[in-house]
């Protein structure tokens, strides 16, 4: 599956009510293989995580994230500011900035597939 993302900046508004797992709240959740491409490319579309939860929380077996700014993302709990992520991740031609989390990987927390352990950024 793919979503492509005109100019504009997308702002979670929904706060995680200090849960990691619930799926009707904060981050962004990917279980699935999935292409996100900012179709006027990263100083035009922004993800905004608004300063209430990291951005997304990918499960999905390949996630490429393509022509956007992920910004102001905060996880209170857990890692990853802006993204955790497990599995296999592509990030292209994108921006990540002014991510923050009380635990480890201020921009990205992830645990690839056979990679035998952890990078965080």
């Amino acid at each position: 599956d793919t979503i492509t993302l005109a100019a504009g900046t997308y702002t979670l508004s929904i706060d995680n009510g200090g849960s990691l797992s619930d799926e009707q709240e904060g981050d962004l959740n990917v279980s699935e293989s999935l292409t996100i491409i900012g179709s006027a490319g990263p100083t035009l579309t922004v993800i905004d995580g608004g300063q209430i939860d990291r951005i997304f929380s990918i499960t999905g077996d390949v996630v490429t994230i393509s022509g956007v700014t992920l910004q102001n993302g905060q996880s209170s709990i857990g890692d990853g500011g802006a993204i955790i992520a497990e599995g296999t991740l592509v990030i292209e031609d994108s921006i990540i900035r002014n991510n923050r989390t009380d635990g480890f990987g201020g921009a990205i927390s992830f645990s690839g597939v056979n990679s035998g352990g952890m990078l965080q950024i």
